[in-house]
């Protein structure tokens, strides 16, 4: 109750949502039997405000509906009565109904009632099932199929509404130990439990192992109910091997359905036992040994044979018959006595079944038993007695036929010893007692207290109104000793394998009848038969048979009997006899020790000892890995050094003797180790989209527990830590690189492979490489590769030519084969794959070619100035320079040189002259080099149209002017006269060839080549 109340408030500090406000906690349902009483397992709570009123005032009432059943304040008056055993100041509403009936089957709430304090709890209601049948206990397992030598357990168990009448479970075999206990459900309920451990024996094989639940109702009656017997089914083995000429002895049992038990019972009756002589007629004096004999067809469960009268020795016996059939005997022998004469002698065989009842059948015979007419006393020659005890003399008598008559009520009596009388019949008060009637001739007297000097010779001596006589001729001899006779074992000895049937008889005279002694058992091993025997010479014996299953755990067991012999003083003495138990049996017991024990460091040595109880002995220690289902062989003995592994798995250890083997449980080392096979599982798996959310996780095996997981990205030979923990979570980029965990513990630390997720995205960081790299000549082949990071892998690469706003293009393939050209010009690579496509930056080519200038070459001349410009282009970028007259012409106040380059390879010059006529500029030469080598072209100085009369008539055309202004008439004549000179003049005087200059610049659209300056033109 206190551990259930524990729970109950750990269950509030721990859930804070179900404490603090009104609530029961009771079973859903309880089953009990009609006329027993049950036992409400009850809890509730309040609201917190209500705790202070639960005081002494409280009372608690069980409602059925609106009727109220029980309360606690009047349990007598209610309708159902019963006890609370609970506290309600603590909340326990543990409640008893007693009595409970069919009609009580209703569901059932609690009410609580104080002074402060009403509420009806309905939130959770109990059911209670009243039935008139109790319930069936439970067997586990509920099936039994072992090897011979296996430890078995069967649990049974059956509940226990009525905690003060739980019921008694039986068993139908004490097969072995027998461990009870009173155990509690989850719901609080109890259930009474018995388990029966034993090692299985072929014997047991085909036994029906039944448990019977017995419930004591509260009126003192009671009813059982077992677990459901077997339907027909017999149960024997498949195949024996017999050696030819031998017997076989067939284990078979059978079980019926319950319906036909009693048929079974009615119609198969045992054997008859067999009396041999089936007759007995003899006289009085006569030694009688009569025979009992009873087929034993189940050796593991012979008949017992009892004798109706225990008139002598018995000796009992398995014999075989000349087919090899086993008979139980028992052989009464005895001395005949008129006191036999027309007594019912019958024997008596039981038989024990295998489902634990018996059945017996009985034979019997009369006595028929004839005397002599003469003087005669029959009577034991010695008899050993206790000093301070008494003895009863077992006597009889007989007379000659003449004397017969005489034998009347007026006889007495009387034992004498040498001359003098020691007890007279008529003088009780003398020591003693006639026990027997002298009229039928029975003389049977005890003596008291008898003393050592008591120890005599005694006589009988009749004495009637007719006839008086000394029976001298059978004398008695009284031993009395200090020292109580030791009691007898048979067998002496106690040497059987296990699971054999024992019987121990413990004998010990009884010469007082009055006070026999009493024999105990030192160990209550099983059933106990006591009796008070007959000797031959008719003296008693007490005895005590003691029968029960060899079990291995009776090894060297020393089982004693005692004899106590209560004294006629109320004193007592006892005396006691023991033997010790050999019984044979396959190890049992069987378990393994590991040295050191506890953790022990991995590849450390460990001894592996196997022990196990046996006898004979062990013969041989097999050791085996229990790897899943298989079973691999370690090696063999009793001690087994290995070496301590994480992959050392289970092991157990197997001891063998010659009646069979016993196994150990499996076991295993903790070995203690850093760790190990550290592993990284990603989830999702496979591929995954870029910037995708990615949960790493490390695994690793290790003991003591892993207490530290970090997280590493590999960047080549550089690890930076990137998080902690079991489980991390990582934005997935094509930049996440290679990474890894590591596991720590307290012994050292263990490294993942290294990992990478696979991230899938479109192509990036697109590049072109050209081969040769740097400057090539022109029209050299040159290799261009383009290169891209993606994932898939890129599909396609294509080539393009970036011609100012349009793109045309080139080729396809991650490599492209060109002839390298000064007008090469831009170009770019595009690679694509599934996901998209990625570009790279636009490149050019540097080709080199010597320097060319250009045919946009131009001279203008005035009348103070001469301008020329050269033009010219290469690569290298060439250096212009002008020459006059062979000499570099630089810049100066004469010559005035500008210069500015033209387009990426090319430059612009420009000279001008101031007054070219007053020099001779025929000799006048641009000059464009580079590394690659130089050009030269010469200047024509031509003026291709003319502008105004300046131009032809030089400073004297102002003069001219001015004078045709004064004198218009005069400048009239004379200008025309002037002008057809110079016509006349222009067409006679032609200039040199070297000293004309042809200018034309023509831009071919359909070639990217440059016209060069022309020669003289044609």
């Amino acid at each position: 109750m206190a551990a259930a109340l524990t729970v109950l408030l750990i269950g509030c500090l721990l859930q804070t949502a179900l404490c603090g406000q009104f609530k029961t906690i009771i079973p859903k349902t309880i089953e009990v039997l009609s006329g027993s009483c049950v036992t409400i397992p009850c809890f509730f709570d309040v609201v917190d405000t209500y705790n202070s009123h639960l005081d002494g005032t409280c009372r608690a009432l069980w409602k059925s509906d609106q009727t109220v059943v029980f309360d606690s304040s009047n349990p007598q008056s209610s309708t159902i009565q019963g006890e609370l055993k609970g506290d309600l100041t603590r909340k326990d509403c543990t409640t008893t109904l007693n009595n409970m009936r069919p009609e009580h089957s209703k569901e059932y709430y609690l009410r609580l009632e104080c002074d402060h304090l009403r509420h009806n709890l309905l939130d959770h209601k109990l059911h209670i099932s009243v039935t008139d049948v109790p319930p069936t206990p439970t067997l586990t397992p509920s099936t039994l199929k072992v090897e011979e030598g296996t430890s078995v357990s069967l649990k049974c168990s059956a509940p226990a509404p009525c905690l003060s009448h739980p019921p008694a479970l039986t068993w139908s075999f004490s097969l072995g130990h027998i461990q009870e206990s009173l155990q509690e459900n989850q719901d609080r309920t109890k259930v009474q439990t018995s388990v029966l451990t034993f090692t299985a024996s072929r014997l047991h094989h085909g036994k029906e192992i039944s448990c019977t639940a017995i419930y004591n109702k509260q009126d003192g009656s009671s009813q059982s109910n077992s677990t459901r017997s077997a339907p027909f089914m017999t149960f024997m083995p498949r195949t024996i091997e017999v050696l030819s000429g031998s017997c076989v002895t067939i284990p078979c049992s059978f079980g019926v359905e319950d319906t036909y038990k009693s048929k079974v019972d009615e119609t198969y009756l045992p054997p008859t036992p067999t009396l041999t002589p089936s007759t007995l007629k003899v006289e009085e004096g006569t030694s009688v040994s009569l025979k009992c004999s009873a087929p034993a067809p189940c050796l593991s469960h012979p008949p017992a044979l009892t004798w109706s009268f225990s008139l002598g020795h018995i000796q009992e016996s398995l014999q075989e018959n000349q087919d090899r059939t086993k008979v139980q005997t028992s052989v009464l022998t005895f001395t005949a006595s008129r006191l036999h004469h027309g007594k019912e002698i019958s024997c008596t065989a039981v038989y024990n079944k295998q489902d634990g009842s018996t059945q017996s059948v009985s034979t019997s015979l009369t006595a028929d038993i004839s005397w002599s007419a003469q003087f005669k006393t029959f009577m034991p020659q010695t008899i050993e007695v206790l000093s301070g005890s008494c003895v009863t003399i077992p006597c009889s008598f007989g007379v000659e036929d003449k004397y017969k008559s005489k034998v009347d009520e007026t006889c007495k009596a009387m034992w004498k010893s040498d001359q003098t009388v020691v007890f007279d019949s008529s003088n009780p008060q003398t020591r003693g007692h006639l026990t027997g009637n002298l009229r039928n001739r029975d003389c049977t007297t005890t003596l008291n207290n008898m003393r050592p000097e008591n120890s005599k010779n005694y006589f009988f001596r009749l004495e009637c109104e007719r006839v008086r006589y000394n029976f001298f001729q059978t004398q008695l001899h009284i031993l009395v000793k200090d020292v109580p006779p030791t009691p007898t074992l048979t067998p002496s000895t106690l040497k059987v394998e296990e699971g054999t049937s024992v019987s121990l008889k413990c004998s010990a005279p009884a010469p007082c009848l009055s006070h026999p002694p009493a024999l105990t058992w030192t160990s209550s091993l099983g059933h106990i038969q006591e009796s008070l025997q007959e000797n031959q010479d008719r003296t008693k014996v007490q005895t005590s048979v003691l029968t029960f299953t060899a079990y291995h755990l009776h090894h060297r067991l020393e089982i004693s009997c005692t004899a106590v012999f209560n004294k006629q003083d109320g004193s007592s003495q006892s005396v006691s006899t023991s033997l010790t138990a050999d019984i044979s049996y396959p190890p049992k017991n069987t378990t393994v020790s590991v040295r050191p024990s506890g953790p022990v460091p991995e590849n450390s040595r460990v001894t592996l000892t196997c022990s196990s109880t046996a006898n004979p002995a062990v013969r041989s220690y097999t050791w085996y890995r229990a790897d899943g289902g298989r079973e691999d062989k370690m090696g063999t003995g009793n001690v087994l050094d290995i070496t301590a592994s994480e992959v050392s798995a289970t092991f157990f250890c197997k001891a063998e003797n010659d009646l069979g083997a016993g196994r150990s449980n499996t076991r295993q080392i903790e070995v203690q180790y850093s760790p190990k096979h550290t592993t990284v599982s990603v989830s999702p798996s496979g591929p995954i989209p870029e910037d995708t959310d990615v949960t790493l996780t490390c695994s690793s095996a290790a003991n003591p527990a892993v207490k530290n997981y970090t997280w590493y990205r590999a960047d080549g030979g550089q690890e930076t830590l990137i998080g902690t923990g079991h489980v991390i979570n990582i934005n997935a980029s094509k930049v996440s690189g290679p990474f890894f965990c590591k596991a720590e513990n307290v012994l050292g630390a263990g490294r993942s492979n290294i990992s990478e997720i696979d991230v899938q995205y479109s192509p990036k960081h697109t590049t072109v490489t050209v081969s040769p790299s740097g400057p090539v000549p022109e029209d050299t082949d040159v290799t261009l590769t383009c290169s891209s990071a993606a994932n898939p892998a890129v599909k396609n690469y294509t080539w393009y030519r970036a011609d100012r706003s349009q793109e045309t293009v080139m080729g396809n393939g991650h490599v492209l084969n060109i002839k390298a050209s000064r007008d090469s010009g831009l170009f770019f690579c595009e690679a694509e794959n599934a996901i998209g496509s990625g570009r790279s930056n636009i490149s050019q080519i540097d080709v080199h070619f010597a320097p060319q200038i250009l045919s946009s070459y131009d001279c203008i001349q005035t009348a103070d100035q001469l301008n020329c410009s050269c033009e010219t282009v290469g690569n290298p970028p060439p250096a212009l320079q002008w020459y006059l007259d062979g000499l570099p012409v630089n810049h100066s106040d004469r010559f005035s040189i500008s210069s500015e380059p033209l387009n990426v390879s090319g430059l612009s010059s420009i000279i001008t002259v101031s007054q070219p006529q007053q020099r001779d500029l025929s000799t006048l030469l641009c000059n464009s080099s580079n590394s690659l080598g130089s050009t030269t072209q010469r200047c024509f100085v031509y003026s291709l149209k003319p502008h105004g009369p300046e131009q032809y008539l030089g400073p004297y055309s102002g003069l001219l002017l001015l004078a045709v202004a004064v004198v218009s008439l005069c400048v009239n004549v004379l200008l025309t006269i002037y002008v057809v000179f110079l016509c006349k003049a222009r067409k006679i005087v032609k200039p040199k060839e070297e000293d004309r200059t042809y200018m034309s610049l023509e831009r071919r659209d359909l070639s990217p080549e440059y016209d060069v300056i022309g020669q003289t033109p044609k």
